[in-house]
């Protein structure tokens, strides 16, 4: 007999949440499959929820990536306070960024200014459309070059440092209000702890293969929104990618806040890290060259093990070799907290065939992402980034809703 449910979708991070919510809303029943024990509690809870304008990405020189994350960001706080109350959602959002351009970057000062000139060019056109804004902001200051900051030490140089209007969401807010209106939807079914293997067709629909229990369908539509494995669930059902994709397995540790005046910076362009302080009581801090644990250019990536005296060099090493470059990160290093302080992280996966230390990797861009509708009723969702999830999880339901032929919906 055929299932009353319309919709299967694989993976509950803030991508699949949102396109759950988007075709529930429109009547459509939908079920919804994660690994978890709960929506949002994965990657989508444990990034440092910074709203890109494209500042950092330099590397696109094309200005391609910058403006795929400026309609992703002018969009991202409308479509999460239609599930967000927005005197929460305004309390999540951090203070800006700064930019803090090392020597040895792999763009110069100069270079990273021209491409912010470039940036901020692109986001003034843009935020002259409609209704549109930046996490509730219209009226966004100049990025400018800072002639007096606090950055750099004769171990960790900086060239130039400047400040912009980007900023950074409290993932752990959002993901709550989130979670509570999936599991409240009346039209929206959770499966728990259902690691998913493949997607299977027939004449009668979809049909989702779980790991260690029978087939679940038929479904009428599917879509593939999994992070780290959407791309083999896409291999296993039949649709293998030739592109070439690296995956990486990134840390960070959240401290407590205890450094006062600490400001939300980020180091470019390298191998370096970045800093986020939320009004909620913690910081977020990253340093690439001791937090990037593992990668791979196959479909899945094992995740390390790491030990507690592990754990304990990676945060100590992470912040010694931060504060190089910001002094005041030191004062960390007097807190006992600090050695009990939580790593977070997990895959990261992204085209490209090199890491972020070649100048020409394609992870230095981010423009050739979202939903792809490979097949009459099947979409596979990349969503990017945190700041394009929003807007491509509603760019999927649109997909599906009209799925009639094959066809890709990303940048060339």
């Amino acid at each position: 007999m055929k299932s009353c449910r319309d919709i299967a979708i694989v993976g509950a991070g803030i991508a699949g949440s949102i396109a759950a919510l988007e075709l529930a809303d429109r009547g459509n029943r939908i079920v919804l499959y994660d690994a978890g024990a709960e929506p949002l509690t994965a990657a989508s809870l444990v990034n440092e929820g910074k709203i890109h304008l494209g500042f950092v990405y330099g590397g696109d020189s094309s200005g391609l990536t910058a403006r795929r994350m400026i309609d992703g960001a002018l969009q991202f706080r409308s479509i999460v306070c239609r599930w967000m109350a927005q005197d929460l959602f305004a309390s999540s959002v951090t203070q800006p960024f700064d930019y803090a351009v090392p020597e040895g970057s792999q763009l110069s000062a100069g270079a990273v200014e021209q491409h912010f000139v470039l940036v901020q060019d692109i986001l003034r056109e843009r935020l002259a459309a409609p209704n549109a804004d930046y996490l509730g902001e219209v009226d966004l200051p100049a990025f400018r070059r800072l002639t007096s900051h606090s950055y750099g030490s004769e171990a960790g140089k900086i060239e130039a440092a400047f400040g912009t209007p980007e900023r950074s969401v409290d993932t752990r807010a959002i993901a709550a209000s989130l979670r509570a209106a999936v599991l409240s939807h009346p039209r929206i079914e959770f499966r728990s702890n259902h690691r998913v293997t493949r997607f299977e067709t027939s004449r009668s629909g979809w049909h989702v293969v779980g790991e260690h229990r029978a087939d679940e369908g038929p479904f009428d539509r599917v879509l593939n929104a999994a992070w780290e494995q959407r791309r083999f669930l896409d291999h296993a059902s039949g649709f293998a990618d030739d592109a070439p994709w690296f995956l990486r397995y990134k840390m960070a540790v959240l401290l407590p806040d205890v450094v006062e005046d600490l400001a939300n910076v980020t180091l470019m362009l390298g191998r370096y890290g970045d800093v986020v302080r939320y009004e909620s009581g913690r910081v977020y801090l990253s340093w690439y060259p001791s937090m990037m644990l593992a990668s791979t250019r196959d479909l899945l990536l094992p995740h390390p093990e790491i030990t507690s005296s592990r754990k304990s060099e990676i945060v100590r090493s992470s912040v010694v070799a931060l504060a190089a470059y910001y002094p005041k990160l030191a004062e960390f290093l007097r807190f006992p907290e600090m050695d009990e302080a939580p790593l977070i992280g997990g895959v990261i996966d992204a085209r490209g065939a090199s890491d972020i230390d070649d100048r020409v990797s394609d992870l230095h861009k981010r423009s050739r992402i979202g939903p792809s509708l490979l097949a009459d009723g099947y979409c596979s969702l990349d969503p990017g980034k945190y700041t394009t999830a929003p807007m491509f999880a509603l760019e999927a339901a649109d997909a599906l809703a009209s799925s009639s032929r094959v066809h890709q919906v990303i940048a060339s």
